[in-house]
């Protein structure tokens, strides 16, 4: 909020273009930034304001998505094709073990997100939720759940971290138990029936969030406990960590 009320009083109105916008701060150019403008009460901006607003941000948001894919999978220096050729030459992964733990790392990280950023502060106050004002809040959260799943279990044309954990035969219950996890774990996502601060709220859709969050829990532990040993890597700290 702090950010846009800023970068609306700003005398520079010329920031309000897609050329220039992509300069200004990063807190008032994401979902959350929208959002809190798309409301009627929970912006401070004028309805003009928040019309020559509105657009700059999808299409900043249109540019960097058109740019993460193509950053993922075209040409020769697409990351799909440097993630599967690790090397000496590559100067991201010197081995398919990095790969990995890259992508080990950001399954686990992933559900740790939902968890601590997503779960816990909306459970303790439903005025914490990520996107309060738009109410998206598990369309996101199912989003992020399925990509997670598919690091674990490979897409329709590629493979997953399943393949090695199979591969190595170390935790032969393990694979059962992730597909069994996620599917249980994405299937309790759906059958919340209200937005996240109206959910919290309300005594049979709560519990569903605090089954959720269990199940969420548990599948992080076990991918922090058994399947970063069944493939021989370690987890490490991240950011979410703290000091």
């Amino acid at each position: 909020a702090a950010a846009l009320t800023d970068l609306m009083a700003s005398a520079d109105r010329q920031i309000i273009t897609r050329e220039r916008f992509r300069f200004a701060s990063v807190a008032a150019q994401g979902l959350p930034a929208a959002a809190f403008l798309l409301h009627p009460d929970a912006a401070e901006q004028s309805r003009m304001d928040r019309c020559l607003l509105l657009p700059v941000i999808a299409d900043n948001l249109e540019e960097i998505a058109a740019g993460l894919l193509s950053d993922w999978r075209d040409g020769a220096n697409g990351f799909a094709r440097v993630a599967m050729t690790p090397g000496p030459d590559n100067d991201y992964f010197d081995s398919h073990a990095e790969v990995t733990l890259s992508f080990l790392k950001a399954l686990h990280t992933g559900l740790q997100s939902i968890a601590d950023i997503e779960l816990k502060p909306v459970l303790r106050d439903p005025q914490l939720a990520f996107l309060p004002p738009a109410g998206r809040e598990l369309r996101t959260m199912r989003i992020t759940l399925a990509a997670l799943a598919e690091i674990y279990l490979g897409t329709e044309d590629g493979r997953g971290i399943s393949d090695l954990v199979e591969q190595r035969g170390v935790d032969p219950a393990l694979d059962p138990l992730m597909r069994k996890a996620f599917r249980m774990t994405r299937e309790t996502a759906d059958t919340i029936a209200l937005p996240l601060p109206r959910a919290v709220r309300d005594k049979t859709e709560r519990e569903k969030v605090e089954k959720l969050l269990t199940q969420i829990t548990a599948l992080r532990q076990i991918v922090e406990r058994r399947l970063a040993r069944a493939v021989d890597l370690q987890i490490g700290f991240n950011a979410l960590d703290g000091d």
